[in-house]
């Protein structure tokens, strides 16, 4: 995700392990050109943000393919989540994803829709989604844990006084290292 004056876009994904029938494990990434609108600079709720584009997938030691794509998301309401990280204000932000084309002789039609929880400072907090590829369904959940927050709370530090400064004179203090983040 990139977030500017256009609002919040979705560049795509990397999975580091993935599973390729007839090949076995791999790594997957996913670009979006153009990203998708994951939400505009400005909307109301209930706004849908449509984005088409190229959907490239590259498989490592497969190759790429590139296919199309087509996203809907929808800012849907401002909920409370509780989870083991502490309880968010969050903004639902409902979105469905549909790649499809042709990889040699073989169409491919897959599509994906979930919901996402954004808090302010945080990002994506809860992330739900269900995917299918013909018959074949695919559900996955996320969530942010207290262990995957970052620290950004230094360890206390003090600075030894300076004695005998002139009022108003510019003093340097000495130097700290700041740790415990």
């Amino acid at each position: 995700y990139t977030n500017d004056v256009n609002g919040i876009l979705k560049h795509g994904y990397f999975r580091p392990s993935t599973f390729v029938a007839d090949f076995g494990s791999t790594t997957e990434t996913l670009t979006l050109s153009p990203p998708a609108t994951y939400l505009g600079a400005q909307f109301t709720l209930g706004q849908t943000f449509t984005s088409s584009g190229q959907a490239t997938f590259t498989y490592g030691g497969l190759g790429t393919f590139p296919l199309s794509y087509s996203a809907a998301s929808t800012p849907a309401a401002f909920e409370t989540l509780t989870l083991s990280a502490g309880t968010f204000r969050a903004l639902r932000v409902d979105y469905s994803l549909r790649i499809f084309g042709s990889i040699g002789a073989t169409f491919v039609d897959i599509t994906g829709q979930g919901s996402d929880w954004a808090v302010e400072g945080l990002g994506s907090v809860k992330s739900t989604s269900t995917s299918t590829e013909g018959t074949s369904i695919e559900s996955h959940n996320q969530f942010l844990t207290a262990s995957s927050l970052l620290d950004t709370t230094p360890e206390a530090f003090s600075l030894p006084p300076v004695l005998n400064a002139a009022p108003s004179a510019q003093v340097t203090s000495s130097a700290i290292t700041m740790q415990g983040i």
